[in-house]
């Protein structure tokens, strides 16, 4: 037995004890139960910003705010945890902070974090115009489709006549190498395998040495950096008046009578459209985080005027817009010409002498808002972003978006009866129709 000094130990008492066990797991258990408000951007644009309202609350609906600034600018019910908010009020490069406000059923508010973000700026409407004529034959000359692989390696394409003295060539393609047009036969593939010079409707370049044609007897040619390689699309059963894809392995083919026709780099596919109309353009889009893409078509048929807009979000392709009683049919036009896709869910739109904007916001509602009213038909809308857009069309009118206002340049109109081809990227932008090519540098 240890002898030594005596040490007295306190007693606690165990309701003391079982306080403090019943506090520290309190403070590690109990989950918070206070609601939770968050804002996050969506969208953003030189006028306009898309914010994500969420809400944890399990009871709904309930009132908010949104507030900008520390002015309020939008009220309204919240039905369920994530509200999308859109302000248009807006002013390129500009400062902005955003605070959602949410009020509970006791009377007590509770705030998000507050949200800064500046609007995207405008881009420049100062371009300087080369005009070029293309063959010598101005009336047999067809220009159809243009595109854009850099400053110094442009394609254009059509059925192009030049008279000599000695005999007449005929060509179906140009090309851009920087300081010159230069002259090429492309010869595709008739159903019988006979090659020929025929008029070339559409290219689509992926690169260059990865470029895509589409005759009008139904061939496909395809550019590998040495050879150029044609083969009848039976699937296609018709022509294709435009390409688009993510690449050569994911490649959409749309045209006459309806036709849309999918290559996956080995096997054509004949896709069921759903209309016979013929579609003037496809264009899409691919987020470059997830990978997810979603495909448009549109068309119209001249003389009994019909138009038609088409949506393949997964698998199949489905009626956007009838040209009847459509979101966008219905408020003046379905003669549908061209469409170009800026982001999964927002694409421009021409009806005859307008562009529409018209954001997807799920499968049964769209929002559609007019962006320019022009005096002629517009037959072809291109861009690489939302302040940098053009379209052209009937005795050319070109005009340039800068994400606050259009531009138009006179200096160009009446080269020719109507320009369908068109490509942008970056601060260059080629035109072409008839005999004529326009190329735009700022």
């Amino acid at each position: 037995m240890i002898q030594g000094d005596t040490v007295k130990i306190p007693v606690i008492s165990s309701l003391f004890i079982s306080l403090l066990i019943f506090q520290n797991c309190n403070k590690t258990t109990t989950p918070s139960t206070l609601p939770q408000v968050s804002l996050q951007p969506e969208y953003l644009a030189t006028t306009e910003a898309e914010l994500k309202l969420k809400f944890n609350s399990p009871v709904l609906p309930r009132n908010y705010q949104l507030q900008r600034n520390n002015e309020v600018i939008m009220t309204g019910s919240l039905k369920r945890a994530d509200t999308t908010l859109h302000d248009t009020m807006l002013l390129p490069a500009s400062n902005y902070t955003y605070q959602a406000v949410v009020q509970q059923t006791n009377g007590v508010t509770v705030h998000s974090p507050e949200l800064s973000l500046t609007t995207i700026d405008t881009t420049r409407h100062n371009y300087s115009w080369e005009i070029f004529t293309i063959g010598n034959s101005p009336i047999e000359n067809e220009l159809h489709d243009v595109s854009i692989i850099d400053n110094d390696d442009i394609w254009v394409v059509g059925l192009i006549k030049v008279i000599s003295s000695s005999k007449d060539e005929l060509y179906n393609a140009v090309h851009w190498n920087g300081s010159e047009w230069e002259y090429h036969k492309i010869y595709l593939k008739d159903y019988l395998g006979n090659e020929f010079l025929q008029t070339i409707f559409t290219i689509f370049a992926l690169g260059p040495n990865d470029i895509w044609v589409f005759g009008y007897t139904g061939a496909y040619g395809h550019w590998d950096g040495s050879d150029w390689e044609s083969e009848f699309v039976w699937e296609m059963s018709g022509d294709a008046r435009k390409i688009w894809g993510t690449d050569s392995r994911n490649l959409y083919f749309a045209g006459s009578k309806g036709n849309i026709t999918h290559f996956d780099g080995q096997n054509w596919v004949y896709m069921n459209s759903g209309t016979t109309i013929m579609l003037r353009d496809i264009n899409g889009y691919q987020d470059p985080a997830s990978g997810d893409n979603i495909t448009l078509a549109c068309g119209f048929n001249f003389g009994f005027p019909e138009g038609i807009i088409l949506i393949k979000p997964e698998d199949e392709w489905e009626i956007l817009d009838n040209g009847i009683q459509g979101p966008i049919s219905k408020l003046d036009n379905n003669n549908f010409a061209s469409l170009w896709v800026t982001r999964r869910n927002i694409f421009y739109v021409t009806a005859f002498n307008k562009v529409y904007k018209v954001k997807l916001l799920d499968e049964n509602y769209l929002r559609v808002k007019n962006v320019l009213n022009a005096d002629r038909g517009i037959y072809r809308i291109r861009g690489d972003a939302d302040n940098n857009l053009f379209v052209v069309g009937e005795e050319v009118k070109l005009r340039h978006y800068n994400g606050y206002s259009w531009k138009h340049y006179p200096e160009l109109d009446n080269l020719t009866g109507i320009m369908k081809g068109l490509d942008v990227k970056g601060d260059l932008v080629v035109a072409a129709g008839g005999d004529s090519i326009i190329m735009g540098r700022r």
